[in-house]
């Protein structure tokens, strides 16, 4: 595998742990507020985090 290969591999594997981080933290604050996924990930996207 060639070096551009690797780094694509690593930026596809990392954009992956983030996009699950931020499902677990919606997860969280939805269960937290008992309130549902979309309307806790609404509430995120009105602050600014995501």
């Amino acid at each position: 595998m060639s070096d551009s290969g690797a780094l694509i591999l690593l930026a596809c594997a990392l954009a992956v742990v983030v996009a699950a981080l931020a499902g677990v933290g919606v997860g969280y604050l939805a269960r937290r507020d008992n309130v549902s996924y979309p309307t806790a990930l609404s509430r995120l996207r009105l602050c600014g985090a995501v």
